[in-house]
């Protein structure tokens, strides 16, 4: 099972998504490993452009594995936020709480955004990174 976080979703929903996270999304849809998780659901709904578009995407989306949030799931990204900020580096409580999910579900999380690898540095996350390199870095 993959937790597919909505940095990958948003690019994925568009019109023209990038074919790359677009391709691996379609192969987890297919193969039925793509879930969601609350937090994920809440994010992608709140930028539903009209009743039609969130009712459809809403739909689809609990059409999906769902990993539910539970109470060991909120203490896992309560730790893994403390655990960060004692170490420097503040992350988004949002993007603690989908790494918390993935790790309680012992799921890979697939994601383009910077903060899940660096929680997977500490936290014992598995993660899937789609982070685009930075220009002037090897891939």
């Amino acid at each position: 099972m993959v937790l597919v976080d909505s940095s990958v979703w948003i690019p994925v929903l568009r019109r023209n998504p990038p074919a790359r996270l677009r391709r691996r999304v379609d192969g987890l849809l297919r193969e039925d490993e793509a879930a969601v998780c609350d937090i994920v659901k809440v994010e992608l709904l709140s930028g539903a452009r009209t009743e039609e578009e969130y009712a459809c995407l809403r739909m689809r989306l609990d059409a999906l594995p769902f990993i539910e949030t539970t109470g060991s799931v909120w203490e896992c990204a309560a730790r893994i936020v403390f655990s960060m900020r004692r170490g420097g580096v503040v992350v988004p409580t949002a993007d603690a709480l989908v790494a918390a999910c993935a790790r309680q579900a012992g799921c890979v999380l697939l994601h383009a955004d910077r903060h899940f690898d660096m929680i997977a540095a500490c936290a014992g996350l598995k993660v899937e990174s789609c982070v685009p390199a930075r220009k002037g870095t090897s891939p």
